[in-house]
C-alpha cells in the first residue's frame, strides 16, 4: 500500500507542475470552431466536433467520453451485472432522455417538439471517478445558442440515428467515429486563430483536455461557485482546482474590483 500511495503521490506531482497543464478552450476559440465548421457539410467530422464541444463546455467531456483513439476499433467495456454484454465507453443515443415541461419526448417520433425540449438528462456509463451511472439534467440556454447543452445534444442524437452510428455513438460523422486526434487538431487551429499564433510552444498547451480545462475556467469567470463547478463537471474531490487558470476574465474582474478601491479618510 505504501508503494501504491507513494506512486499516486508522484503522479500527482507531476500533473500539477505548471509545465503539464493545458490551457482552456474559450469562447472565443469555440465560436471560431462552429462558425467554421457551419461551411461545411452537416454531417462532416468538424460539424460533429463543433456539438460535442458546445455540449463539452457544458459537461466537461473528458476525451474518452466522446472519442475512440482509431477508426477502427471502439473502446468498449462490459455492462455492470452483465459481463457478456459490451458497449462503448463513449457517450451514445441511450445515454441522452430529452424533456419538454417534465415529460419525455423522443426526438424521432415526436421532431414537432423538437423546439419545446428544454432539458436533457445524460447518463454517464463509465466515469474516471467510477461513479458509473450517474445521471445528470442540463437545461436548454436559451439566450446563448452557442453554449446551449439541449440544441447540441439534438443535433449530436439526430446525426448518430441519421448515419445509424454503430451503438449510438454519438461521436460520429460521415468519416466515421471521432477519434482523439481529430480533436486535438482542431482545438490547436482554433487556438491559432483566435491567439494570431503559429508558435508550437504555445500551442503545445492546447489538447483534447483543453475542453475540460475550458469548461472549468468558463464556470468560475461566471461566479459560480466552487462546490456548483465540482458537481456539475463530476468531481469527488478538490483536484478541480489544479484546472484553473489566471485567465483574462479574471484579470478583468480584478481590474474592476480595485477600480472600486478607495483611501479611507483618517
Amino acid at each position: 500500500l505504501l508503494h501504491q500511495f507513494k506512486a499516486l503521490l508522484r503522479d500527482k506531482e507531476q500533473f500539477e507542475k505548471v509545465a503539464n497543464r493545458m490551457a482552456p478552450l474559450t469562447i472565443n476559440m469555440l465560436q471560431w470552431i462552429t462558425s467554421s465548421a457551419q461551411k461545411l457539410h452537416h454531417d462532416s467530422s468538424s460539424r460533429c466536433l463543433a456539438d460535442i464541444f458546445r455540449l463539452g463546455i457544458n459537461t466537461g467531456f473528458r476525451i474518452s467520453e466522446y472519442a475512440q483513439y482509431s477508426t477502427t476499433n471502439i473502446n468498449l467495456r462490459p455492462i455492470a451485472y452483465r459481463s457478456e454484454i459490451l458497449r462503448p465507453v463513449a457517450i451514445c443515443c441511450d445515454d441522452l432522455e430529452f424533456r419538454a415541461r417534465e415529460q419525455i419526448v423522443h426526438p424521432l417520433v415526436s421532431r414537432a417538439l423538437l423546439r419545446s425540449i428544454d432539458t436533457v438528462y445524460i447518463t454517464w456509463f463509465h466515469q474516471k471517478n467510477n461513479q458509473n451511472g450517474e445521471r445528470i439534467p442540463f437545461k436548454r440556454v436559451n439566450a446563448n445558442a452557442l453554449v446551449c447543452p439541449v440544441r447540441a445534444a439534438l443535433r449530436l442524437y439526430l446525426r448518430a440515428k441519421r448515419l445509424n452510428s454503430p451503438y449510438g455513438l454519438l461521436g460520429y460523422s460521415a468519416m466515421g467515429p471521432i477519434i482523439s486526434s481529430q480533436a486535438e487538431q482542431l482545438i490547436k487551429r482554433a487556438a491559432s486563430a483566435i491567439l494570431g499564433t503559429t508558435d508550437r510552444a504555445i500551442l503545445r498547451q492546447y489538447n483534447t483536455h483543453s475542453l475540460r480545462v475550458g469548461a472549468a475556467n468558463l464556470m468560475r469567470s461566471l461566479g459560480i461557485s466552487c462546490s456548483m463547478l465540482k458537481d456539475r463537471l463530476r468531481w469527488l474531490s478538490d483536484a478541480y482546482q489544479v484546472y484553473l487558470r489566471n485567465t483574462i476574465q479574471l484579470a478583468t474582474q480584478h481590474a474592476a474590483a480595485y477600480g472600486a478601491a478607495r483611501p479611507t479618510v483618517v
